[in-house]
């Protein structure tokens, strides 16, 4: 089989599986707790009793109560029905009669309740988990319709107070309220980690074109450097997973899931790089297409987190940033790492055909030549 048909093959297989992995990979970077970006801010203005901890995860995503109270501690649902309940030293309790429960699954509350669910029910409590915290989506607290508010519609630059919000809780035989407010934080610009990246990328690529020469039908210096920066904005990627795990809560089985998918992207854009690095034939196909897996595994499903004024992060939200960044515009030396290549290749075998006279070497110093000028213009 001719290697140019080879190459095409691997050209179609790799596209195909970024195709199949990518929405994968987007969909489970999010682990169990939501959107990792969003621009509305849950703030917890009174906890209803000191022992009562808050925190929000998300900006809106999730909120967690941990019962320091040394009492058992009831969390009401929609209908005044028990929904949670914190037993010290023993774990948190779901009741199963409570439409809470399913409601409170996914973000949005689209959640079909189970016939037959009755909140008025006698309470049928299951153990959920040990400790005393436990973390959930209360559509009490954050927005639940597909549209923004009215007043941040016609103001977007501006923050807005949403909406006020309760969660009853119930101490003994005494209710209290958990108060707080939803806000609208205004969106942060987009492009400036976006043009940051691209210009570290692109000058490193054109001091690399400058200081270094093709080896006849290859240029190992530029390519290797493509490759490098790919490599390290993967390892950036991973680091970015594991803040993922770290920022919001998740179960063991979803974060074994994100853990391989995100192991499994760094393999296929070191796999699909490694032949350019080993100066094959047709190797500068893989640095290409590395650069592009590096934006469809890591940086399509991102983009909103470029924007975003709350992010799920334990890091400095422009860490995260530079990273989905960075993952958008490797792609530059990647490809002009590939596009260099394959024009030396024909160009190589262009003028040894025509010219028999001339060496390989003597072209590929033409072509470095030429590189050069139009890289100083």
């Amino acid at each position: 089989m001719k290697p140019a048909l080879v190459a095409r093959a691997a050209a179609v297989l790799v596209l195909t599986l970024l195709v199949v992995v990518a929405p994968a990979g987007s969909a489970a970077a999010h682990g169990g707790g939501g959107s990792d970006a969003t621009n509305y801010r849950i703030d917890v203005t009174d906890p209803g009793d000191p022992g009562l901890g808050w925190r929000v995860y998300g900006g809106d995503a999730l909120i967690e109560l941990t019962n320091r109270t040394g009492r058992p501690v009831e969390v009401l649902g929609y209908q005044g029905e028990p929904y949670l309940r914190f037993v010290p030293g023993d774990g948190v309790y779901e009741n199963l009669a409570s439409p809470a429960i399913y409601l409170n699954r996914q973000r949005d509350g689209n959640v079909a309740v189970p016939t037959g669910i009755d909140a008025s029910a006698e309470p049928e409590w299951r153990r959920a988990r040990g400790g005393d915290r436990f973390a959930w989506h209360d559509h009490r607290a954050h927005w639940m319709s597909a549209t923004v508010p009215t007043a941040v519609a016609e103001d977007p630059g501006r923050e807005h107070l949403v909406q006020s919000w309760t969660i009853p809780i119930r101490l003994d035989d005494l209710t209290v309220e958990a108060a707080g407010t939803l806000r609208w934080i205004p969106p942060v610009a987009w492009w400036p980690p976006i043009a940051v990246a691209a210009a570290v990328f692109a000058v490193v690529t054109v001091v690399v074109l400058l200081v270094t020469r093709p080896q006849r039908d290859r240029w190992p210096a530029l390519s290797r450097t493509a490759i490098v920066l790919v490599w390290l904005v993967a390892v950036a990627n991973l680091v970015r997973t594991v803040d993922d795990l770290a920022a919001l809560p998740a179960s063991v089985g979803q974060q074994v899931t994100v853990a391989v998918i995100a192991v499994f992207a760094v393999a296929l854009i070191a796999a699909l790089s490694l032949a350019g690095w080993r100066d094959r034939p047709f190797g500068f196909f893989g640095v290409g297409a590395a650069g592009l897996a590096t934006v469809l595994l890591f940086a399509a499903g991102a983009t909103d987190q470029l924007s975003a004024s709350q992010l799920a992060t334990i890091l400095p939200t422009w860490i995260r940033r530079a990273t989905i960044a960075a993952s958008y515009t490797v792609v530059i030396p990647a490809f002009v790492a590939t596009i260099v290549a394959a024009c030396l290749g024909r160009n190589i075998t262009s003028i040894g055909a025509t010219d028999a006279g001339s060496t390989g070497d003597e072209s590929a110093d033409e072509i470095g030549g030429s590189a050069r000028q139009v890289v100083g213009r």
